[in-house]
């Protein structure tokens, strides 16, 4: 009987293992950016890995996390969603999880898809962030995908998207009008 509690308190939670599966680290010249990647412990069947992005500002001797991901076991290439825009402004994303900085990793504004669709004008459960671009001056946009509509292998390139617009780095998102998006780029 004790197991099958156990077993049942431990599926639905989850956290970091204590080993390093593997780490990136990136920097513009003015502060760093590393992504680790840690096993799950108490996890669900197949295992999972947990995603953590990190922060080195300059006048900082320690890091700081940023954001951390559940991921399935597949890991996404770091340096794919990690961008420097200027010495002050970059961005980072992955699955339903993006973070932005203006000054230079001091702070960060974080973005839950997940948690914030609502917020944002989506309408999906399983939100997948495809692809972000921006400009320095801070317009860009966030291609969104539905997560559920994914083969378990491969992406397909004709699911149902959504266009994320945003005016100030990425602080704020909104979803585009309809007849915007489906001039959005794939």
């Amino acid at each position: 009987m004790i197991v099958v509690v156990l077993a049942a308190f431990t599926a639905g939670c989850f956290s970091r293992g204590s080993e390093i599966l593997d780490q990136w680290e990136g920097t513009n010249g003015t502060f760093k950016i590393r992504v680790l990647t840690y096993d799950e412990r108490f996890g669900q069947f197949p295992p999972r890995v947990i995603g953590v992005f990190e922060t080195l500002s300059p006048e900082s001797h320690e890091w700081q996390e940023i954001m951390d991901v559940r991921l399935k076991s597949h890991v996404e290439d770091p340096r794919e969603r990690v961008r420097y825009l200027t010495d002050q402004i970059a961005y980072v994303f992955m699955w339903y999880k993006f973070a932005v900085t203006l000054n230079a990793g001091r702070t960060w504004t974080v973005t839950d898809l997940f948690d914030d669709r609502t917020a944002v004008g989506l309408d999906y459960n399983s939100p997948y962030i495809r692809g972000v671009a921006m400009s320095p001056q801070g317009i860009g946009e966030m291609i969104v995908i539905e997560t559920r509509r994914i083969p378990a292998v491969e992406f397909s390139e004709d699911l149902h998207k959504i266009v994320l617009h945003t005016r100030d780095c990425g602080q704020h998102w909104r979803a585009a009008p309809l007849a915007v998006q489906q001039y959005a780029p794939k």
